[in-house]
């Protein structure tokens, strides 16, 4: 049964000469899951905001076209902090059971239930504004559920979550459309996480559909058209040049692997971090109500030069340990020695951004730091690939645009020590890659980078080191390679195929996996 039919939707934002969804015609269908796919500015959240209702009639600007619908959808934004209302967990899920007018009785069953069901239960009688940034993201999935409407769209659901997190998200998305019913719209650039779930991929690209089909001939159309846009296994199969029965999860990729002779090349060495610390920490402690610490007895010394990455479940001290590093939190106990300026991008890049355009951000930034030359200005930009908006205004970019926005604004302090929160959130595997790039060619100016992060790929394919903490507790800070390679939940797509093979494999990441390995026909 069709639930929605979109005929030559075009949409304009308001006071914008160019269209930002051109001639969409797609229908959707009773119990699909589909996946929209895209670059980062290329259409995906301004449609998901048409299909949920909101543009044009929240948003306002021109339309030509139609959208008809038989039921109503709900969306779960990119950035929780614009979908949260009410100050603590519980209320936030009964508010639209409340608008609905339910009885008591029956909504306080229902907010248990959907607690439950996305795994916050615990939460529940806590403040909104005092959760991380995942666990937000969490309540505003449950906030969404409670309006019980039966299409639900998913804008990167995932962005802001540890792997364990992450994957109960996507299972009870997956239960919600399997067991219940549920027509699920997800857009996410994390494809290796959820394109196995998949019944339809839609991929837009300069603001139309350009792909309308099943997985597997989006693969054979992702990788003849270099889109890049194939979980890493996919690829690595694909860089292989072998293109039948090319796997798209890790279980089949770790049979499809068998059918082949594998030749491992010689390895190159990493080059040694520097003696010299430029971040010392002993025995920290801090607590936010002066009895339950929230960092406990973290000792660590952070080379001069490094990329350094740091990981945990949502709520195990990230965000807090940087705040200690960067001054912003002072009252704790133990020692902490920064030996140089710090440049801080937090987890939401809206927080940073308040000038006209992009330029005056990134001049207002500058000139705050006593940095007159402007010069920098386009370089900057063009590494991070947002140039062409250096004169928009940073309110109309999209989620990805504005993150590399908020990025370039703390490169451009010329930092000795650059700490990014969460910085792929809304960046596509190319735009990934590049800010790969920009990271190290500040370490070659002998910066020091501290990353916190959930995706998994990026940080593998970037560190030179992870910090793993849990409950508050650093419990691992190992070279990046020995950390993925351990049987956890922190491995990579390539670890997970090979470990079966070797104790220790001899690639983690894509990259490596393209240099080192060679498969043969038997």
């Amino acid at each position: 049964m069709e639930l929605m039919y979109i005929d030559g939707f075009t949409y304009y934002y308001p006071n914008k000469e160019q269209a930002v969804l051109f001639d969409i015609n797609m229908s959707v269908k009773a119990g699909e899951f589909i996946l929209l796919l895209g670059r980062s500015g290329s259409g995906k959240s301004t449609l998901a905001k048409a299909i949920a209702g909101l543009v044009p009639e929240f948003y306002g600007g021109i339309v030509s076209g139609q959208i008809l619908r038989s039921e109503d959808a709900s969306i779960l934004f990119q950035d929780p902090e614009n979908q949260l209302l009410m100050s603590s967990v519980d209320r936030e899920i009964a508010f639209s059971l409340e608008n609905k007018g339910m009885k008591r009785e029956e909504m306080l069953i229902r907010v248990q239930e959907i607690a439950q069901l996305v795994g916050i239960e615990n939460l529940s009688r806590q403040k909104t504004m005092e959760l991380s940034g995942g666990q937000k993201q969490k309540v505003a999935f449950a906030g969404i559920l409670s309006m019980q409407r039966k299409i639900i769209v998913l804008d990167e659901p995932t962005s802001q979550l540890d792997p364990v997190s992450a994957k109960e998200i996507l299972e009870i998305a997956k239960k919600l459309n399997e067991s219940l019913g549920y027509t699920v719209i997800m857009i996410e650039q994390r494809i290796e996480r959820c394109i196995d779930m998949a019944d339809r991929i839609i991929f837009m690209k300069d603001f139309k559909i350009s792909f309308d089909g099943s997985k597997e001939d989006f693969a054979i159309y992702s990788s003849a058209n270099d889109l890049d846009f194939l979980p890493p296994v996919a690829e690595f199969f694909v860089n292989q040049g072998i293109m039948s029965d090319i796997p798209l999860n890790v279980i089949d990729a770790k049979k499809r692997i068998k059918d082949f002779k594998i030749n491992i090349l010689s390895h190159e060495t990493k080059s040694e971090l520097s003696d010299e610390h430029i971040i010392e920490i002993r025995d920290l402690h801090f607590s936010y109500d002066k009895s339950n610490d929230v960092i406990r007895h973290i000792s660590m010394d952070i080379p001069k030069g490094s990329i350094i990455g740091i990981m945990g479940e949502n709520g195990s001290g990230k965000s807090t340990l940087l705040n200690l590093i960067t001054g912003i939190l002072k009252d704790y106990r133990g020692y902490v020695n920064v030996k140089g300026k710090i440049g801080f991008l937090s987890q939401n890049p809206s927080d940073y951004l308040f000038n006209d355009t992009v330029e005056d951000e990134l001049k207002f930034t500058m000139k705050t730091n006593g940095i007159l030359n402007y010069k920098v200005i386009d370089t900057i930009l063009e590494d991070l690939d947002i140039l062409e908006h250096k004169y928009s205004n940073p309110r109309d970019l999209s989620g990805g645009e504005r993150q590399r926005a908020a990025i370039a604004t703390v490169l451009s302090m010329n930092s000795d020590i650059i700490i990014l929160d969460e910085p792929t959130r809304g960046l596509d595997r190319s735009l990934k890659r590049r800010l790969n790039e920009v990271i190290h060619k500040i370490r070659q100016k002998g910066k020091t980078v501290i990353i916190v992060t959930h995706d998994v790929e990026f940080a593998a394919a970037t560190c030179d080191k992870i910090a793993v903490l849990s409950a508050g507790r650093l419990v691992e800070f190992e070279d990046t390679n020995k950390i993925f390679n351990k049987k956890s939940y922190y491995k990579t797509q390539i670890s997970e195929m090979l470990e079966d093979l070797w104790d220790n494999p001899p690639a983690v990441t894509l990259k490596d996996a393209d240099q080192y390995i060679r498969l043969e026909e038997i």
